[in-house]
């Protein structure tokens, strides 16, 4: 299913999970478009989303667990097989963010003053799929 959202393309697959709460704000204040992937511990992908350059987006409805924010920065988004015809970088925060209830998350694509967040470079067979 498909779902837009101010400019953001959100993929939802079928999960299944008694309290879905959780929720992440995520700001693309960079010169290129990102599309993010939550997902579990073994790399299963639980929500996607699009977010257009220097765009916001929110990923809503995320079940208790534990997770990993993955991200790819690319130019012409390809919304019919969600991909960049052109992409540029394969990213991941490095810190898992803790879902128990109605936590709220805040995630900035770009630096900024006083961040704590850390990033790395994933290799492509690494990324999630």
């Amino acid at each position: 299913m498909l779902i837009f959202f101010s400019g953001c393309t959100f993929v939802e697959p079928n999960f299944d999970c008694s309290v879905k709460d959780g929720s992440v704000n995520i700001q693309n204040g960079l010169s290129k478009g990102a599309y993010l992937k939550l997902v579990d511990k073994d790399k299963k992908i639980f929500k996607t989303l699009y977010i257009p350059t220097n765009s916001n987006g929110v990923i809503n409805g995320i079940c208790n667990g534990r997770y990993y924010l993955y991200y790819e920065l690319g130019e012409q988004w390809d919304p019919s097989s969600n991909s960049f015809k052109d992409k540029t970088s394969l990213k991941k925060f490095s810190d898992p963010l803790d879902f128990t209830g109605n936590n709220n998350y805040k995630a900035t694509l770009n630096p900024v003053p006083g961040g704590n967040a850390k990033t790395s470079n994933v290799n492509e067979e690494d990324f999630p799929k």
